[in-house]
């Protein structure tokens, strides 16, 4: 399901579009606006697409696009009613374009909406390649790179699920991290491993900024001693 909850969409244009929904409850009522069953059909164009259009949960509508142009076929007559509330509440809230490195408002109606549903269904489904892509090479390589954007590897020659189970194996994978990974790293680039223990990365000099793994909170014990007062 992709909905006017997400916070961020990356548009086909590589804007960025913001919903800034202050409040879900507003002068239209509270509408929840989703795609379903999205089918991308890039033969016809970049932006080509069939769906379901849900409100509430409820399928109001088909909806398909083709050539920037999005037709919305009701799925009953109470559905047209629903779907002009639907482009009230859309007009209703506040998106801003991210253009040139400056914030613009920008008014969007339910068909400029939808477009920006599908440009996140697509951004998610390019994401969940790409992180599977890393899952697999990080069986023998520290991958380095942009989440989302590229990697590069540093082979390990042995896979790492046999390093770790060895003190020299790990010993091996620390000097690798620290003289080799550690000091080709630039700009945005991370190691995109899940699969290496935090403590191991930290040992070899990264900070938090160069790897995605998060550091545990940290939690305070709170003091046992008793107060004991003053004498008289």
């Amino acid at each position: 399901m992709y909905t006017h909850k997400v916070s961020i969409i990356v548009s086909a244009h590589s804007d960025f579009y913001i919903q800034n929904l202050k409040n879900t409850q507003t002068k239209g009522g509270y509408m929840e606006i989703e795609l379903s069953k999205i089918a991308y059909i890039p033969r016809l164009d970049d932006q080509a697409f069939a769906a379901n259009l849900l409100i509430n949960g409820e399928k109001v509508a088909s909806v398909t696009a083709k050539n920037g142009i999005v037709q919305v076929l009701p799925a009953t007559t109470k559905a047209v009613d629903l779907l002009k509330k639907a482009e009230a509440f859309i007009q209703n809230q506040e998106h801003i374009k991210f253009v040139g490195g400056e914030y613009t408002p920008v008014k969007l109606d339910l068909s400029g909406y939808l477009f920006t549903l599908f440009d996140e269904y697509l951004r998610d489904k390019e994401l969940k390649k790409f992180n599977k892509r890393v899952e697999l090479l990080q069986k023998k390589n520290v991958v380095i790179g942009v989440a989302g954007k590229y990697t590069r590897n540093q082979s390990l020659q042995i896979p790492l699920e046999v390093l770790l189970h060895t003190q020299s194996g790990i010993t091996m994978l620390s000097e690798i991290l620290s003289h080799k990974v550690l000091q080709s790293l630039s700009g945005e680039e991370k190691i995109l491993n899940t699969n290496i223990p935090l403590d191991i990365l930290s040992n070899a000099g990264l900070t938090q900024e160069q790897h995605l793994l998060e550091e545990p909170p940290v939690v305070q014990k709170k003091s046992t001693k008793k107060s004991s007062g003053l004498k008289p």
